[in-house]
């Protein structure tokens, strides 16, 4: 079965402009602000078609909101890839599973760098991600590419993290790794670099996402491997990567002070692309996070016989003697999202999208909200032919509680062939949207972003 990312109406590379046409509902009055989204969108040029959602080239979206007044705008990336092969109008450099020129062992990542799966705010611009190379630096105006990020010299080029947190004093935490080699990242508010740590670590093909609590940045390493010798035998990424389910994983306990690895503790063998949150408390770290299956790259997240058994879980360590407890949470579930006031500290309520299992053309069809202190979970579902995507969360102000406020996100409707903006109560999201702005057309699908609330 096919993504829905590569079902999706082919874009133009030119001139990618789309207006709101409909809101439908009422749009709340304090939610004023820009939601950010990045996604991959180009995925044919010519008779050519990339067959994996993740190598298709990183476009950036902005939906701006004012006072029930909604624009949007849009803008390729122009990576080093996408501006050579647009001007030759050909693939030219390798992808994640489909082959290029050159192989993938012989250029540096950035050459194929497609800056395709984040775009958040940091410092008075923007930073569009792509977690095997350089951030690429975007105008927060117009969407125009300034060109890759180099936080000093001795990282020019280096792996920089698709899903950076900010720590309660502002600084930018991220990681980078490539085979064995684990980089952490401390950026200071004003752009600088604070503290850099490079770490021999056993090898592992992808870490997507990373813990931050108070005192540690957590790093999972998967059982999931890259064999280097058939990169270099003309292997595409995703051909090279092996599921090891004997060897199990690994969680790095990095002290944020120092950098060091402090602990590591020997895991089951799960694959895990989303972390909700982690905090400490009397000597055990609990960790929130979605459980993926080792299929899930390959197939794209999509299944013929309905989505792989993802699932929301909850793991109790004791920081004494690695013991776990585990609590398990609905499934078919993924991208998940928290109150950020909280985190790297307690919080009890998660967000993300679930899959009914009932739709053959949509990865998630709806929403839920759980409850740790009681396991209650809200969910919705929306009516066939609806395509959702990640919706982040918004507060009602500072000082509102956990979890009050909005989720905001985007979907595509396939019967109106029309993508839009939708906005849900986040303490009864059971009740459907509150309001919907429909673009004129389809626009590119994404993975994620944030919401930049006006001040």
């Amino acid at each position: 079965m096919t993504s829905v990312f590569l079902r999706q109406p082919e874009f133009s590379a030119l001139k990618p402009y789309w207006r709101v046409i409909e809101i439908l509902g009422r749009w709340p009055e304090q939610l004023n602000g820009r939601l950010l989204r990045n996604g991959p969108a180009l995925f044919r040029r010519g008779d050519v078609c990339k067959s994996h959602l993740l190598d298709g080239d990183g476009f950036a979206q902005c939906w701006t909101i004012s006072r029930g007044n909604i624009d949007h705008k849009g803008a390729w990336i122009q990576t080093h890839k996408f501006s050579d092969e647009q001007h030759e109008q050909t693939f030219i450099y390798p992808g994640f599973s489909t082959g290029g020129r050159s192989s993938t062992s012989l250029i540096l990542p950035d050459a194929f760098n497609t800056a395709n799966t984040n775009l958040i705010a940091f410092n008075g611009q923007l930073l569009a991600l792509w977690e095997a190379g350089s951030a690429h630096e975007i105008c927060p105006t117009d969407l125009s590419t300034i060109g890759l990020k180099t936080w000093s010299e001795e990282t020019a080029g280096a792996p920089f993290g698709a899903h950076p947190k900010f720590d309660r004093e502002g600084n930018l935490c991220n990681i980078g790794i490539s085979g064995n080699r684990l980089l952490v990242y401390v950026i200071n508010p004003a752009g600088r670099l604070h503290k850099i740590r490079a770490h021999t670590v056993r090898p592992t093909a992808i870490v997507h996402d990373f813990l931050l609590t108070d005192h540690f940045i957590g790093v999972w390493l998967a059982p999931l491997e890259l064999d280097r010798q058939c990169l270099a035998d003309g292997s595409t990424l995703l051909e090279a990567m092996a599921w090891h389910d004997d060897r199990g994983s690994q969680l790095l306990l990095i002290d944020r002070k120092t950098l060091d690895i402090e602990r590591t503790f020997q895991m089951g063998s799960e694959l895990i692309f989303h972390f909700c949150n982690a905090w400490e408390s009397t000597n055990e770290l609990i960790i929130q996070y979605i459980r993926s299956h080792p299929d899930a790259l390959q197939h794209q997240l999509e299944f013929a016989d309905g989505l792989p058994q993802t699932e929301l879980r909850s793991t109790t360590i004791s920081l004494n003697n690695g013991k776990t407890t585990e609590e398990r949470g609905p499934t078919c579930t993924e991208f998940p999202q928290i109150d950020q006031r909280f985190r790297g500290r307690t919080s009890t309520i998660c967000f993300g999208l679930i899959s009914s299992c009932s739709q053959p053309t949509a990865i998630y069809d709806g929403l839920f909200r759980h409850s740790s202190c009681d396991s209650q979970c809200q969910q919705w579902f929306a009516e066939s032919g609806i395509e959702l995507e990640e919706h982040v969360h918004v507060p009602m102000d500072d000082h509102a509680p956990e979890a009050c406020g909005w989720l905001i996100g985007t979907g595509y409707d396939n019967k109106r062939g029309q993508s839009f903006c939708s906005v849900f109560d986040s303490e009864h999201i059971s009740q459907g949207p509150l309001a919907i702005a429909y673009l004129d057309r389809p626009a590119p699908l994404c993975l994620h972003g944030e919401f930049l609330r006006d001040k």
